[in-house]
């Protein structure tokens, strides 16, 4: 009798003893004795129920098929199965980051799982290789509270890249992080500092100083000093991470403007699920910051509020169908007019920022004639912002009205 379900798939009651010795089945999560099969690809098992669910929101429904060669091709066909356990390693790996990025901990363990077991079999136990599953594996309990087990793991890949010298400064940059949110998780704040610095440091030399891989290493290391009290450094790194997503995401928007009438030309970076997530969990953890925060940075608030406003527009336009006509309508009506221009009055986007000495550092004019000036500089590129997040809209409109006819 099979228990179907269009949400967890379908699977089918087995009998244990019915297999040959040495061939038993085991549990894809637990290791213990199966009594369940996948009914779709019919080489996955599972204890019991809650396991077969886990694995398939986990994992499984993407790669259920994909198991089929993997686990019934004949030994001589080494090369080709090598191959096919390879592309396992990449989907697992992107899946569990993206589950992480979103901070589904418990959802990210059964593709981790399967990154680790997969790499072992292609590149060999404690190769170099198997570090990046390791640290998906840590961050993953980490997050579920389990920090024994996530430090044994993250002392394996340091084991590792100690062995491996020539090792990539990705490697170093993502073991230190998440280093760091273990002694965050612990209450070391200091160590957690001294991880996070490193964090820093190598992503900087990694990606650049500019880079979302940086921004989010700046966001951990914000939320440590905010822990320590330290308000104004905390409010320092959060207004620069801010000003990283916000010139990421303009960018972005710029070409996604220029290329919207052609779908097929749009950037990759507009169907990576995880960055999106990413990027709205450090953005609405900065916005609820700035909101409860005593010095009121209505500048830094409009800031971060324009940059949701666009990652949510990419994000709508990439892999689901959503009417933003609530959020930037197209014909708004009285109240949604009176709110807007309320923001309008109260939040000056980007005063005049003028960098001095060449270092970067940004000062705002107290002098309050500047400050009418910034007021109403402020209003018109809001404005803007607005302007050009309708026009978007209004292709969007057009582009279904075109589809719907077809």
């Amino acid at each position: 009798m099979g228990d179907k379900s269009s949400v967890w798939g379908q699977t089918c009651r087995i009998i244990p003893l019915a297999f040959p010795k040495g061939q038993e089945k085991v549990c894809e999560l637990c290791q213990s004795p199966a009594r369940l099969q996948c009914a779709t690809c019919r080489v996955t098992f599972y204890c019991h129920a809650e396991h077969q669910r886990t694995d398939w929101v986990g994992i499984h429904e993407r790669i259920c098929k994909l198991l089929v060669p993997v686990r019934t091709c004949m030994p001589n066909n080494t090369k080709e199965i090598q191959l096919k356990k390879m592309e396992l390693i990449k989907i697992s790996t992107l899946v569990a980051q993206s589950k992480l990025f979103q901070g589904k901990h418990q959802e990210a363990l059964p593709a981790a799982h399967l990154c680790s077991r997969y790499t072992e079999d292609v590149h060999g136990p404690q190769s170099v290789q198997q570090v990046p599953a390791f640290l998906l594996l840590a961050e993953a309990n980490i997050g579920l509270g389990n920090l024994a087990l996530a430090a044994e793991l993250l002392s394996q890949a340091e084991w590792v890249l100690l062995k491996t010298p020539e090792h990539s400064n990705s490697l170093t940059q993502q073991l230190n992080r998440n280093f760091g949110r273990l002694h965050a998780a612990t209450g070391n704040l200091e160590d957690a500092r001294f991880n996070f610095a490193n964090d820093i440091f190598f992503a900087t030399v990694e990606f650049g100083m500019n880079s979302t891989v940086t921004a989010c290493s700046l966001f951990l290391m914000a939320d440590v000093f905010a822990k320590m009290k330290k308000m104004s450094i905390t409010r320092s790194m959060y207004q620069e991470v801010a000003r990283i997503w916000c010139d990421h995401l303009t960018k972005l928007l710029e070409i996604y403007k220029k290329n919207i009438p052609n779908p097929a030309m749009l950037s990759e970076s507009f169907h990576d699920k995880s960055k999106r997530a990413e990027g709205e969990r450090m953005l609405g953890a900065i916005l609820e910051f700035l909101q409860k925060d005593v010095s009121k940075d209505l500048t830094q608030i409009a800031l971060v509020t324009y940059s949701l406003a666009v990652l949510r527009l990419l994000d709508g336009d990439s892999h689901k169908e959503e009417n933003y006509d609530n959020i930037f309508p197209l014909e708004p009506n009285i109240h949604q007019q009176q709110e807007f221009n309320s923001h309008l009055v109260l939040c000056p986007l980007v005063s005049k920022r003028i960098p001095t000495h060449g270092n970067g550092a940004i000062f705002f004019s107290t002098d309050i004639h500047d400050l009418q000036i910034i007021a109403t500089e402020a209003r018109e590129m809001l404005s803007h912002c607005l302007t050009n997040l309708q026009h978007v809209v209004h292709i969007q409109s057009q582009q279904k009205k075109i589809k719907s006819g077809d």
